[in-house]
This record gives C-alpha cells, structure tokens and sequence, in this order.
C-alpha cells in the first residue's frame, strides 16, 4: 500500500503534463509544415481564445540588425510566427511580444512565392501583404505583386483579410499588452498545393526593430525565403516530450499491476488447503 500511495500521485501529475502539453513542432531554419486548421480562426488581429491557435507550429522569428531598405535596424525583440489552412484560405499569425505599443507605421508582412520556384528576383507569382498601424486606432491592409525585380503596389484580392490589436488575454506566449497580428490569404493564389516560398516579419519603426524569418531573407530575393509545407493532417498531438511521459505511465501502470497481483497471490497462499 505504501508503494501505492506514492506511484499514484505521481501517475495522475504525469497524466497532468501530458494535458496540459502544447503541439509546437521544431522547424528547420528555412523549412515549416502548415497544417490542417482544427480550430476556426476569428480574424481579430488576437488569440480570441487560449486554443485558437494551438493547432498550428510556432516560428520564432529573429533580429535583423543592419540595412532594409529604406530604415536601418539596430533594436532586439521577442516574437513568433504561426501557420495553418482550410480548403480555402492559409492563416498566419504574427505574435511581437516584446512590443508594448503600436505607434503609427508600425506593422507586420508576409511575403509569398505562390509557384514555388525560388526565383532570384520578383515576379508575378510572388505577393507580400503588409498591415500597418494607420494610427493609433486604426490599421490598414496592402497588397504587393512581383514584377521584373521590384514590387508594385496591387488592389487587396478579394477574401484577403487582415487584422491586429494590442489584447493579449489569451496569449499563451504572454499576458502583457502587445501587437500581434492575423492574416487570411486564399489559397486560390497559390499555384502549387503543396509547397510555397514564405516569409514573415513584423516591425516597430522608433525602436528600430525588424523581426524575420528567415532572418536574414531579402525582400527582392524569393530564393532567400523560407518554405511552407502544406500539410493534410492536424498538427501532432503531443510534442517531442510526450513519448517518455507516455512510457512512463505505461511503467507505472505495470508495476502497479504487478503489485497488486503479488498481493493477490500472496493471500492466496494463505489459504486453508483442505476442503
């Protein structure tokens, strides 16, 4: 009984970590998967709910210190990318938790290669969408096709949505009020269903802080982005760390098994052998 008394606490604070776990995959430095959306986005530029978002891999996007045309970035930061699809749009989330405000101009950008075909300059497969703080109340959503080396300004294709705030109740990364923002992009501007070039930023202009992925992607160059797999399936589970907590349930449930019947064998002896 004793031995009891201690392995079942310890069976049900195994079975809490692995509920409580979150699904956040590693990715490579220029490679993620996009999944399967399971939980539906609300495009309000936050983590409407805690889960909203955790069926998706996390990206952390990194410091660019140096020249991006036309500003110079010398500042640090703290922030994360997310992905995921339906059959009819590709959601990205933006989440710049080192920021406490959002001043004019500030804002985030993905920038796409629709065919895949990693090219050396622009062109017209390749779009960016940019969300900007207008001021600090409003934001405004642009759009941006490849032609000949250089990106042109475009109307936003229809369905292309976008959206930020400054709420951060829900966010699993942090509480504290900052930017994160939400993009919704048909997938119908995709020539190729499985992989796409993709790249992710967000910035804070009097801060002078630019956060990429890749981090030293340029702009003009697809070849220098990243690659976004689109995947049919939900995001995994349970994350690397699942594995060994699943096996040691699975000890403990033996040993428990084990000693119990022990004890039942251990009464039977006991018994009287007469009739």
């Amino acid at each position: 009984m004793r031995h009891q008394s201690v392995l079942l606490p310890t069976l049900l604070t195994a079975l809490l970590l692995l509920s409580c776990m979150t699904p956040v995959q590693a990715q490579t430095e220029k490679e993620t998967t996009c999944f399967a959306a399971q939980n539906s986005v609300v495009l309000d530029g936050r983590w409407t709910t805690p889960e909203e978002w955790q069926d998706s891999e996390q990206i952390v996007l990194t410091a660019h210190i140096g020249r991006d045309t036309p500003y110079e970035w010398t500042g640090n930061g703290t922030a994360y990318s997310r992905t995921k699809h339906d059959n009819n749009f590709l959601y990205v989330l933006i989440d710049f938790v080192s920021a406490t405000k959002a001043e004019k101009d500030d804002g985030a950008l993905v920038m796409l290669d629709g065919d895949h075909d990693a090219g050396t300059v622009l062109d017209n497969d390749d779009m960016g969408f940019q969300i900007v703080w207008a001021s600090t109340a409003t934001t405004k959503l642009d759009a941006y096709r490849g032609d000949s080396g250089s990106w042109v300004s475009i109307p936003v294709p229809g369905s292309t949505q976008a959206a930020s705030s400054l709420d951060a109740s829900n966010d699993p990364n942090s509480d504290t009020r900052h930017p994160t923002y939400e993009f919704k992009i048909p997938m119908s501007l995709f020539k190729s269903a499985e992989k796409i070039g993709f790249s992710a930023g967000v910035f804070q202009l009097t801060a002078k802080v630019l956060m990429l992925w890749p981090q030293d992607r340029s702009k003009v160059g697809p070849d220098t982005w990243g690659e976004l797999a689109f995947s049919a399936v939900a995001v995994p589970e349970f994350s690397g760390l699942a594995s060994p907590i699943v096996m040691f349930i699975s000890a403990c449930l033996s040993l428990l098994i084990l000693r119990k019947t022990r004890k039942t064998d251990e009464r039977k002896s006991d018994w009287p052998s007469c009739g």
